[in-house]
């Protein structure tokens, strides 16, 4: 069904002060770095599930900011249910003869989107983000336009049968072999050069309980490597506020309790130090995701952990160096969380400096980051096979 045509049936549940607030604006996009951008035609496929699991969208029109309306492209929405469906795409031809024209038609083409938007919703039980994807793909593949667009909207919890992830033990599962069983499955498409804008990872309502900043973290880790093999470029953003879930009858499963972690990766941006040095570069904030850490670790009695730095690959840097530095700031880690009430002889330290392991990643920076793994794990025999030990 085009988008137009779904305007038409949809127009009377669209809000007013979203069409009032559309028609006053401008034709122009606002790029992210805030200077207008209309002159290259975009394809854009929109996500979003209405419905339970995750906050309402209240604010079609801001959410709408991304679409680039410029003649020659288009959009469409994809709605991220169990079973996932498109409406659209609308395409953008409407060539005008002067520049207030075309900023009208382009108002009109803003003010139909804020209702399609405003009147989809999810209907079968479970949302499956995994193959909305895919079939956003197969939307932009079929557009035109050279720049192509993705925008999602999504807790990043996938409940449908492609990944049910009620049924993992979360954050004792690796994403990496997640991924492996999706590619193997051809579950990956292919966006290479797609800019992808993931909005309101984490953020649940609804059936969906709130998360442990180390399920969010999870949840981040396995988007972000779900998108690096897909070829895109992900950028994930915080400006998402929070509310209640659409109470329309569609339902999600809610994830499984979290059992004691297996393994953890604490990236820079949850414990960023500062360049060359062993202090935090945000104390606060450093001791503040540790803590949430801690309480975890704290209610598994008997686990032993290694927690294992790791640095990024920088020029000049030798291996002897980056293993000194990455154990300094690993110690660093594990001062917090002892701190924080988990015994200190449940630790052991390592620096893994920059030596490859099977969880290094391909993108250098992501290897700022310290590993807290339980010492019985394959994951943890691997470290300490290649990690510089504490004397």
């Amino acid at each position: 069904m085009k988008l137009k045509m779904l305007t038409r049936m949809t127009a009377m549940v669209a809000a007013g002060s979203l069409v009032v607030g559309l028609l006053a604006g401008c034709s122009v996009i606002p790029s992210k770095d805030g200077a207008a951008d209309s002159a290259v035609a975009t394809d854009t496929a929109l996500i979003i599930t209405q419905g339970d699991g995750m906050p309402t969208l209240t604010n079609a029109e801001e959410f709408l900011n991304s679409v680039n309306v410029t003649p020659g492209g288009s959009a469409g929405l994809v709605v991220a249910d169990g079973k996932p469906f498109a409406l659209g795409p609308q395409r953008f031809d409407q060539v005008k003869n002067n520049d207030i024209q075309q900023a009208r038609a382009d108002k009109t083409a803003r003010y139909q989107l804020v209702e399609a938007v405003q009147g989809a919703a999810a209907t079968t039980p479970e949302t499956d983000l995994i193959s909305a994807i895919s079939l956003a793909s197969r939307m932009l593949s079929a557009g035109t336009a050279d720049s192509k667009v993705m925008v999602i909207r999504h807790s990043g919890v996938n409940t449908a049968a492609s990944l049910p992830m009620q049924d993992l033990d979360l954050l004792n599962s690796d994403p990496a072999k997640l991924l492996d069983q999706l590619d193997a499955a051809a579950m990956l498409p292919q966006l290479n050069g797609v800019a992808v804008e993931f909005y309101g990872l984490g953020d649940v309502a609804g059936s969906q309980g709130t998360l442990s900043a180390q399920q969010v973290q999870w949840l981040k880790s396995f988007w972000q490597g779900f998108f690096d093999r897909t070829g895109a470029n992900v950028t994930f953003h915080t400006d998402i506020v929070s509310g209640d879930a659409l109470n329309n009858g569609h339902t999600v499963t809610p994830l499984a309790a979290a059992g004691a972690p297996t393994f953890v990766k604490v990236s820079a941006e949850q414990v960023a130090f500062q360049p060359d040095s062993t202090t935090f570069l945000d104390e606060a904030a450093a001791r503040a995701a540790l803590n949430g850490l801690a309480e975890q670790l704290k209610g598994t009695s008997a686990a032993h952990y290694i927690v294992a730095g790791s640095t990024a690959q920088v020029d000049n840097a030798s291996r002897e160096g980056a293993q000194a530095l990455s154990l300094a700031r690993a110690q660093a880690v594990r001062d917090v969380l002892v701190e924080a009430g988990v015994p200190a002889d449940r630790f052991t330290c390592l620096g893994l400096g920059n030596e490859p392991t099977s969880v290094r990643s391909a993108n250098e920076p992501e290897n700022r980051c310290t590993y807290v793994v339980a010492d019985t794990t394959a994951q943890a025999a691997e470290f300490l096979a290649v990690g510089q030990a504490e004397s």
